[in-house]
């Protein structure tokens, strides 16, 4: 593989290639294939290496800023810029609400790297085809991605976090967040508690001393028997510099405390070929005067930098559109309606009829005055009520019978009217006869 900048081709297998559009095709990439490529072959980038695209990135967007941008917390954590970790790069991306256009060029940028660095990353023409080959995936948003790039990568030697090591204690006190600081320890599987535990808190003063030479078996019987209250008066007198409830100053040096206990792996890659005109961090100046005191007020410019010149009207363009914004209203159009075109359709003939016949008819049609059409009032409907029996309505238990001697059915008066007391001897006088008769008709026969 060979790469010509100035015919803007890269040769792969003999074959010349436009570089930009093989750039531009890697760039398409997701971040979990990436990941997956590197991880598979053993050889990780180097971490230094996707700063310097988040970077290429940043640079443009600062020249930009004005006084409303950001806090005034934040542009002072920013005049120290040179100095952030990845993770503060990430940071710094997101609070710059950066495009889609950015997160764009920021892949595009890091594939060029990565492709300009082939032979420090041992990358050969057969793994540069397959990346090349490789089915376009869905690339959802730069949290993942950039979360699958700093996953593909590892540590160079004397960096952290893609910052250098030996400045980077004094440079976080500076430019980080407490929530910064025990982000970057998680990042790495480095629990950080804003409040130290009793145990957390004697296991770091006797580091301290043994690291001092100090410890002693009576000092370490004494300070496990102590209160936290007791070890934090005994840290202070000693001049261990930590305290149970966490300062920024404590968090920093507990990160720090951990990883002289770690073994950091490094990437093989020792060094980076870039160009510094696209990747190195923005030389510039903040005029912190320019915020207003209650962040009210119109935007102002306050990033000053070697050759702002340049863009000085495109600056400005931008703060007029800012302090100035044009409401613009909508002009409502109203279309005007098209009437559709009367279609006459002709009456067919009648039988016998002539055509002259049906003009006239058409004629005397138009004379005659349409009749009034009446107006057709809306039929009342009256709903008919449910008829209730009496009985129902009475509320009368029509299933029990109540005996009324003045009053029965004649056909039912055995069974339901009063008797008198002639009716019944009469009834029983004409049982007997019928009995009598019966027996003597049975006597004769027999």
């Amino acid at each position: 593989m060979n790469i010509n900048h100035e015919k803007n081709q890269i040769m792969v297998y003999g074959k010349a290639i436009k570089y930009d559009a093989f750039i531009k095709k890697l760039s398409d990439l997701s971040g979990e294939q990436i990941y997956g490529f590197f991880n598979s072959r053993g050889i990780m980038l180097p971490r230094m290496m996707n700063c310097f695209a988040l970077t290429s990135v940043l640079n443009n967007k600062i020249k930009f800023l004005h006084s409303n941008s950001l806090t005034k917390d934040y542009f002072v954590r920013l005049q120290h810029y040179k100095s952030f970790t990845e993770t503060q790069l990430e940071n710094l991306f997101l609070a710059l609400n950066c495009t889609s256009e950015d997160f764009a060029q920021y892949r595009f940028n890091l594939m060029k790297l990565i492709v300009d660095n082939y032979e420090a990353l041992d990358i050969n023409d057969g793994e540069i085809t397959y990346l090349k080959n490789l089915k376009k995936a869905k690339i959802k948003g730069f949290e993942e991605y950039v979360g699958y790039v700093s996953a593909a990568c590892l540590e160079q030697p004397g960096t952290f976090d893609g910052a250098l090591i030996e400045d980077l204690k004094k440079d976080l006190m500076f430019t980080a967040t407490n929530q910064e600081i025990i982000l970057i320890g998680e990042k790495y599987g480095i629990t950080i508690p804003e409040r130290l535990q009793k145990d957390e808190y004697v296991g770091f003063i006797k580091y301290y001393l043994n690291k001092e030479g100090k410890l002693t078996e009576e000092a370490d019987q004494v300070l496990d028997d102590m209160s936290i209250n007791g070890l934090s008066i005994y840290a202070k007198r000693e001049g261990i510099p930590m305290q149970p409830s966490m300062s920024k100053d404590d968090l920093v040096t507990y990160l720090f405390y951990v990883l002289e206990q770690c073994e950091i792996p490094f990437s093989t890659c020792d060094s980076i070929t870039y160009d510094e005109n696209l990747y190195k961090p923005l030389d510039f100046s903040i005029d912190l005067s320019a915020i207003t005191p209650f962040g009210n007020g119109d935007a102002k410019k306050i990033i000053h930098y070697e050759g702002e010149e340049a863009d000085q009207e495109e600056f400005e363009k931008m703060l007029d559109l800012i302090n100035n914004p044009v409401v613009v209203e909508e002009e409502v159009i109203e279309e005007p309606v098209e009437e559709l075109p009367k279609i006459e359709i002709e009456r067919p003939l009648k039988p016998g009829e002539s055509k002259a016949q049906l003009e006239e008819a058409k004629v005397e049609e138009v004379k005659v005055e349409p009749k009034a059409v009446e107006e057709k009032k809306p039929e009342v409907i009256v709903k008919k009520e449910k008829e209730i029996p009496l009985a129902e309505k009475l509320k009368i238990d029509i299933n029990s019978v109540l005996e009324n001697e003045n009053y029965a059915l004649k056909e039912k008066k055995i069974f339901k009217g009063s008797r008198s007391k002639n009716t019944t001897v009469c009834i029983f006088a004409g049982i007997i006869v019928v009995l009598a008769l019966v027996a003597l008709g049975i006597a004769i026969y027999k």
